[in-house]
């Protein structure tokens, strides 16, 4: 079975969480400006918490002293789980080299 790129565009759309509009089903042009509009949306997401994660990570922290120590013990856990979840980011993936661009790489080190 054999990979095509109507699977791949489909395959990125769900991945996106993309419901294509019925207009544009036959615009792969569209469907890829639809793809490219959420990966930036999302891209300014993940910028704005990787710009701030020290201060945010203090601001939960000071919250989750100020909930325990008030009784709310409930909160005080979530806040120390969204800590959790904030230090676990993974770091961005290294782009992927293809075989010329190692072969560039060979011939510059010699």
């Amino acid at each position: 079975m054999t990979y095509s790129c109507t699977d791949f565009t489909d395959d990125i759309l769900d991945a996106l969480g993309i419901q294509v509009p019925q207009q544009f089903n036959d615009s792969p042009s569209d469907q890829a400006d639809l793809a490219l509009a959420e990966i930036e949306r999302l891209q300014s997401i993940e910028k704005v918490i990787r710009d701030n994660l020290t201060t945010v990570i203090a601001a939960l922290q000071q919250t989750e002293l100020v909930d325990h120590d008030n009784g709310r013990i409930a909160d005080a856990e979530d806040a120390r789980a969204v800590i959790k979840l904030l230090q676990a980011l993974p770091e961005k993936a290294a782009p992927i080299a293809d075989e010329e661009d190692e072969e560039d790489e060979n011939d510059d080190a010699e």
